[in-house]
């Protein structure tokens, strides 16, 4: 078995081909497994560990994300909402950040754009790219402090390569069109 995580956005089943983010590789869904069960479908909201067929074990490693071809892609830059956690301080652009999305984990520069309406709006240059999509939920920790400082919603996935000056308009209108 070459992954386990919780299923979201869709079903997996036998034979299906999957695209391996961050890397890019494909290759096709030989089993899958719930609970140690065969089973023939997984569906959301499953834990499945899933079987890939001529992918070695560690081709793939905690964190990356299996999807349907050309469905999604990898970013390594983020513009987020973000609400600070009590008692884990002050949201900091200076030290060094772990930024927290589903299984993975990635090295992380903070840029503070603004507040509004109670959140920080900060946009995040990751090491490594992650799979992501607005409205997914993320965790930011702050490693020199040793402490999280911040839980939040990825509001683009993929910004323009400059934020503008009105970044926060930007970012807290597109929050309200998505219902967030």
């Amino acid at each position: 078995m070459c992954s386990s995580d919780l299923l979201d956005g869709g079903t997996l089943a036998p034979d299906d081909e999957v695209t391996a983010f961050p890397g890019g590789s494909t290759a096709r869904v030989r089993g899958l497994q719930t609970h140690r069960r065969d089973v023939a479908v997984a569906h959301p909201g499953s834990r499945v560990a899933v079987n890939l067929a001529a992918t070695p074990r560690d081709a793939l490693t905690r964190g990356d994300v299996l999807v349907a071809p050309g469905t999604r892609r990898p970013t390594d830059v983020v513009e987020v909402a973000m609400r600070p956690v009590r008692g884990g301080g002050a949201i900091r652009e200076r030290g060094a950040h772990s930024f927290h999305l589903g299984a993975t984990e990635r090295a992380a520069r903070i840029r503070l754009l603004g507040e509004r309406d109670g959140r920080t709006y900060a946009r995040v240059r990751l090491d490594a790219p992650v799979v992501a999509e607005p409205g997914d939920r993320f965790v930011l920790r702050d490693l020199g402090r040793g402490t999280t400082v911040a839980g939040g919603e990825i509001v683009d996935a993929w910004p323009p390569a400059r934020p503008g000056s009105d970044a926060v308009d930007r970012l807290a209108a597109r929050r309200g069109a998505h219902g967030e």
